[in-house]
């Protein structure tokens, strides 16, 4: 009798062992996460603030003020009424406004945004006679001009739709060499190096009729 009742007792205890070690076999394991890398033959100094020449000053709407910089060099030769020179790289960063207590913006004796916090990504535009293919992110080639994305904090590359970049200056900067600011770099320099202002009316980074 004692046996009749173990046997259903050793084939149940039997049956779940194998169910419990068919599971552990088919759990799913942990995915394996990949960091995304690219490299880019573009690269931000370190020390662009001091060493390339802040030629604009740009307050949007929606209380963003951004700062546009040219290395003295390419400015030098546009000085000798020669066009901007291969290698020539322009840098926009971008601030939120700082705000009171109630949330409005607040202004510097000059009736101008007061910098805040900094965006995440700093942009980019970059002048070659020849890029490769794997360093262009758009079919388009807009007279040697390539665009980039950085991170504000480490100045490492950034991950962007590049391709919105390119596709924005060819539609509406086609008329200024591609870059959006390029008439106001020459009124820079008619204005004996005096750092350019303008208020868009647009917010985010909608063109701006500059």
């Amino acid at each position: 009798m004692k046996r009749k009742l173990l046997m259903p007792l050793i084939y149940v205890l039997g049956l779940a062992a194998i169910l419990a070690f068919a599971a552990i076999n088919q759990a799913p394991s942990e995915p394996v996460q990949l960091t995304p890398t690219r490299t880019s033959p573009m690269s931000l100094p370190p020390d662009f603030r001091e060493t390339y020449v802040q030629y604009l000053v740009v307050e949007r709407v929606d209380a963003v003020v951004r700062y546009a910089y040219i290395q003295p060099e390419a400015l030098e030769n546009l000085q000798r009424g020669e066009p901007l020179p291969i290698g020539t790289q322009i840098i926009i960063e971008a601030y939120h406004a700082q705000r009171n207590i109630a949330g409005q913006v607040r202004r510097d004796d000059d009736n101008r945004f007061i910098p805040d916090e900094i965006f995440p990504t700093i942009h980019a535009a970059e002048k070659r006679s020849e890029w490769s293919r794997e360093d262009i992110a758009s079919s388009t080639r807009l007279n040697g001009w390539n665009f980039e994305t950085f991170d504000s904090q480490t100045l490492e590359l950034a991950f962007e739709n590049r391709n919105d970049c390119f596709v924005c200056h060819d539609t509406s900067a086609f008329r200024h060499d591609f870059i959006f600011t390029r008439n106001i770099i020459d009124d820079f320099i008619s204005n004996n190096e005096d750092v350019q202002y303008f208020y868009c009316n647009r917010p985010d980074r909608s063109p701006c009729r500059l």
